[in-house]
């Protein structure tokens, strides 16, 4: 429970996320009665221009028509990146659409780790093909020796989109699923950078030339294991065969994260992750089958590693303050957007088509790609991880037709982080220039220092716990702005005025720092809005317009608590009494307004609430 604040005078936190979407496009909707909500935002006072791009691509057999439909769409996906222009329409102002990406990086890895040194199993490990092999079946033997398949490195051979890949149809006769490309014959390094490789247009097209992985990778898919191990550092020994991971100090991969850049990891695959330790790889792959190692890993997922190792693995890779600069996303085995649309991921994962099934022993698909251009089954695991990431997390399905509206999901979210602390809607000065609203400095772990006035922290809060461990919290000074110009001081101000707030998608306004007084690495800051609340007295309003209606006992004979709240109901919009105020009822998350949630659980009813803004209990 927040402390600190008087609990007879309810607070409106409007906790406005500054790290999730950056400018976000839609209005936030009003928020429950709080005391205090916090969201970290970025410690950053301008953001970053630099973007550190990971693709992790599924290349076995199945997978022709899923890299053709991503293929087409990595040139967009970069130009858009690297111009800040979504639409190639010049905007009325002559700003790009959102700050354009200064530092690009991009790499591809594969989701081939091998079979953690089962031998035997088909495309995997010591019976593996070579990439460019071409009508590769379940009736031909590998005869390429890969023990740690692609390992996770940062690929950069052109072969297979130079050949082409050719597969075989039902009847077993060859047909060109991936067209060659000739010219992609051209000698490339593992990790694509812009600028310094040439233009966007130029990386866009290497990149998609990288892109091309084909289909004779491993049929046992450990995507989330690929994507940490390539990523991880090398001291890390905790993979297949006490391997370290690919990332600083000496792996294959190091240099490929820059610690202040957003890092956007995309995995592309139509199968469940199945990632497993070395403990159970025996008793998951030794069938050699393909169908049935498929079918073990789906049945028996407590034999896989736990998904809290990617979370907490992806997470470590940031300190504290930059970690909301990691984006994790899908696209993936899930429904299609037209059967999912406005859920959530939670909401996503409890679908029946999401649960893994059977018939006559082959997984069920969780979406159908139209024209028969296959089928995905539920990729539960990897939901999971992105829900780990919050509003970072973006998943979307590979059975839809066009991959151009999930990437442009995950170009938003780099947009918003690219421009900094933008605000999602405006906020009211008074008449001394001030907003209703403070920024803490959160320290270190480690750092007891005292809040240092001279940068602007003008007094020292109650400590706050953050992962079970007290911090040294320091108000940070608010600066007046008078005449829509930039203060003198040291301190935060509102800022809707310089040309910096062009940089926000839309709603034009951002926190920003006087001199000196930017936020520290290794410390975190948060942004809080605070507005009295009065409770509605409107005596003819009912349902919706009665939330926070007063429910306490007012000294006369009529109904008090959930009695006076149903006396105020509607059909549909049953109110319910909590702390002393009317709020929604709800049994699911379904029945509340978008962005709340239900606080029903163990089949008892609850309220709808923000979920970054609870409601209080008067003893806090």
């Amino acid at each position: 429970m927040a402390r600190g604040f008087d609990p007879a005078q309810r607070l409106l936190a409007a906790a406005l996320s500054l790290g999730l979407y950056g400018c976000p496009q839609q209005e936030l909707a009003p928020l429950v009665p709080c005391t205090v909500s916090t969201v970290s935002l970025d410690a950053a006072q301008s953001g970053t221009d630099q973007v550190d791009l990971l693709f992790v691509i599924d290349n076995s057999a199945s997978m022709s028509e899923e890299q053709v439909k991503l293929n087409r769409q990595l040139a967009h996906l970069v130009q858009v990146l690297t111009s800040g222009d979504f639409d190639g329409v010049s905007n009325a102002n002559g700003q790009p659409d959102f700050k354009p990406v200064g530092s690009l990086r991009l790499g591809v890895i594969s989701t081939d780790l091998g079979s953690n040194g089962v031998p035997g199993v088909w495309s995997c490990g010591n019976n593996s093909f070579s990439p460019t092999q071409q009508d590769t079946g379940l009736d031909v033997v590998g005869n390429v020796d890969r023990p740690f398949g692609d390992d996770a490195l940062l690929l950069n051979s052109t072969a297979v989109a130079v050949a082409g890949v050719s597969v075989q149809d039902a009847l077993g006769n060859p047909v060109q699923a991936i067209a060659p490309r000739p010219e992609c014959a051209v000698t490339l390094p593992r990790l694509l950078e812009f600028p310094g490789g040439g233009s966007a247009a130029d990386i866009a097209a290497q990149f998609s030339c990288i892109a091309q992985l084909g289909v004779n990778g491993c049929a046992i898919e450990q995507q989330l294991e690929a994507t940490w191990k390539a990523l991880a550092p090398s001291t890390d020994r905790s993979f297949s065969r006490g391997t370290g991971g690919q990332g600083l100090p000496m792996g294959l991969n190091a240099g490929f994260l820059r610690p202040e850049a957003i890092l956007a990891v995309i995995l592309v695959t139509d199968e469940e992750d199945c990632s497993s330790p070395d403990t159970s790889a025996q008793q998951l792959y030794s069938s050699l089958d393909i169908i049935t190692i498929n079918g073990l890993c789906g049945r028996n997922q407590n034999m896989l590693h736990q998904v809290q190792r990617y979370i907490t693995g992806l997470k470590s890779l940031k300190p504290e303050a930059l970690q909301d600069r990691i984006i994790f996303g899908g696209i993936v085995g899930v429904p299609l957007a037209s059967a999912t649309r406005g859920q959530s991921l939670d909401q996503i994962l409890a679908r029946p088509d999401m649960r893994y099934t059977e018939t006559f022993g082959v997984a069920r698909p969780a979406c159908t790609a139209s024209g028969g251009a296959g089928s995905a089954t539920p990729a539960r695991r990897i939901v999971e991880v992105a829900r780990g990431f919050g509003e970072n997390g973006v998943i979307t399905s590979i059975c839809e037709d066009d991959y151009g509206p999930a990437l442009n999901t995950v170009i938003g979210k780099i947009a918003g982080k690219l421009s900094g602390q933008c605000l999602p809607r405006s906020l009211r000065r008074n008449a001394q220039g001030l907003v209703e609203c403070r920024v803490v400095e959160i320290k270190g772990q480690d750092d007891r220092s005292p809040c240092d006035p001279a940068r602007g922290r003008i007094r020292q809060l109650p400590d706050r716990a953050i992962n079970g461990t007290p911090r040294v919290v320091c108000e940070v000074a608010q600066l007046p702005v008078m005449n829509r110009s930039e203060p003198a001081g040291v301190g935060w101000y509102y800022d809707d005025f310089s040309s910096e707030v062009n940089n926000c998608q839309t709603n034009k306004q951002r926190i920003a720092f006087g001199a000196t007084s930017a936020v520290e690495d290794g410390k975190s800051a948060r942004f809080e809005c605070f507005q009295s609340l009065a409770q509605v007295n409107r005596p003819n309003a009912r349902g919706a317009d009665a939330v926070n209606s007063s429910c306490a006992a007012d000294g006369t004979n009529g109904p008090s608590g959930d009695a006076k709240c149903r006396a105020l109901s509607t059909p549909d919009a049953r109110l319910t009494c909590v702390e002393g105020v009317c709020q929604l009822g709800c049994t699911n998350d379904a029945q509340c307004p978008p962005g709340y949630v239900c606080t029903a659980s163990g089949g008892d009813a609850g309220h709808c609430e923000n979920p970054t803004c609870p409601l209080e209990s008067a003893g806090s």
